[in-house]
């Protein structure tokens, strides 16, 4: 008889346990951070930047973002003019809709880009080669 009840205790123990994962895992798999892309579609005659936000599934696309962002190369201020910025890039956290941070991006004819990292006293440029350059494009479903 205490056999019986160590079994059913065990399995409860294990039923609870294994219900509190997968609730657990529902709620921290959302997204914390949202994205905000502003496409610049100016024109000689008037300025226009569309803003849209990217419905992204889980975290790990905004943290595989982010990684792109973080291991892309460190450059001097372009001494060309750059002209107007391809893409505004914002990240937002989610729950109290503040921007944390935002980019601006040229594509390059080469297929690089460069970044602009906006921060609050100065500005840092950036560099991403050819593939982080093409999975930016895909995570924030740019279209040229």
């Amino acid at each position: 008889m205490k056999k019986t009840y160590l079994i059913v205790i065990a399995v409860s123990v294990l039923a609870i346990f294994l219900f509190g994962f997968q609730y657990g895992k529902r709620i921290y798999e959302k997204p914390t951070r949202e994205i905000t892309v502003g496409i610049n579609k100016s024109n000689k005659n008037r300025n226009v930047i569309e803003f849209k936000q990217v419905k992204l599934d889980n975290q790990s696309t905004i943290d595989k973002l982010e990684l792109i962002f973080l291991f892309s190369n460190d450059i001097d201020k372009p001494s060309n003019d750059l002209g107007n910025y391809d893409v505004q890039l914002s990240f937002k956290n989610g729950k109290k809709s503040v921007s944390s941070y935002s980019f601006n991006i040229w594509f390059t004819k080469e297929g690089d880009s460069i970044i602009q990292m906006n921060g609050i006293n100065r500005q840092q440029y950036r560099s991403l080669d050819k593939n982080n350059t093409n999975s930016l494009k895909e995570i924030i479903k740019y279209k040229n």
